[in-house]
């Protein structure tokens, strides 16, 4: 349940930052407008926007929008690579909490029968690529001045990179579903991890005769 928590809180950033497109950047043109005469608030209105942007010069070189994707791809693509690695190490011969199913494990080049969690660790390097990306664009917008420069060509080739990165790690996210889990290994591990909060709270209630809150 924590990471449904974190998924409704990426769910509910992408959502806002689409909200936040809705403003027309239309008769801008390449920086300080445009000599025809246009109504900018009928033309946003009639494409379905809700307002116009205000500055022209900074219209021209906003990429808050791109900043604001890229790092809410990262916070997501963050939050499945936690899962992915959790299941990687629940995986392991040490642990042997769950069992991956074979459709999405790949053998070894020397051990055919060994199975690799490929899968999971494609999402944690997925998830690297993602974060390069918006550190990327920052480092670009970081050292233009204001206006349009040839700098910010290099948004699209980030945006669409990330894009169709956090779509494969959505993608191989769902089938990473078909894990097994190990009940019996579970309950022994669980049963143990018990123990110490047990008997720290017998220890203080016997103690101090005051009841001892677990956090």
């Amino acid at each position: 349940m924590a990471y449904v928590e974190m998924f409704i809180r990426d769910k509910k950033r992408f959502q806002k930052s689409i909200e936040n497109l809705y403003e027309s950047p239309l008769g801008v043109s390449a920086l300080t407008g445009t000599s025809f005469n246009i109504d900018r608030s009928y033309a946003a209105k009639k494409l379905g926007f809700k307002n116009i942007s205000n500055n022209s010069i900074d219209t021209v070189s906003d990429r808050d929008f791109v900043l604001d994707f890229l790092y809410n791809s990262t916070v997501c693509s963050m939050h499945i690579s936690r899962i992915a690695e959790e299941l990687i190490i629940w995986n392991s011969d040490g642990f042997g909490l769950i069992h991956l199913n074979d459709k999405i494990v790949t053998g070894s080049s020397i051990m055919p029968q060994k199975k690799n969690p490929d899968a999971a660790e494609l999402i944690r390097s997925k998830a690297g690529r993602v974060f390069s990306s918006l550190n990327n664009i920052l480092v670009i917008q970081k050292g233009i001045p204001s206006g349009y420069s040839k700098d910010l060509q290099e948004d699209k080739e980030l945006t669409f990179d990330s894009f169709y990165s956090i779509d494969i790690i959505l993608d191989i996210a769902h089938v990473l579903q078909r894990e097994l889990l190990h009940s019996k290994r579970l309950r022994e591990v669980t049963s143990h991890q018990q123990h110490p909060k047990n008997c720290k709270k017998y220890l203080q209630v016997s103690r101090y005769g005051t009841k001892f809150i677990l956090k």
